[in-house]
């Protein structure tokens, strides 16, 4: 079910993912997994680095997270 996942960041980044970063990524989804004992700052920082990871732009995950900050 994973590879889905990978497959559609892929899709949504616009280029492929390194094994390095598909593996990153899928521990910090298991990190989300155990929300129930997070706090807002620890699961905001785990969802940045998600989507920092996912991103092959700096500008793209920059302008992500400045976007779930103010959600917040």
């Amino acid at each position: 079910m994973f590879n889905e996942k990978a497959d559609v960041i892929r899709l949504a980044t616009g280029g492929p993912l390194s094994r390095d970063e598909a593996h990153s990524i899928k521990e910090h989804v298991n990190q989300l997994k155990q929300i129930h004992s997070m706090t807002m700052f620890q699961i905001f920082h785990v969802l940045v680095r998600i989507v920092s990871l996912s991103c092959q732009h700096v500008q793209l995950a920059k302008f992500a997270a400045a976007n779930v900050e103010e959600n917040l």
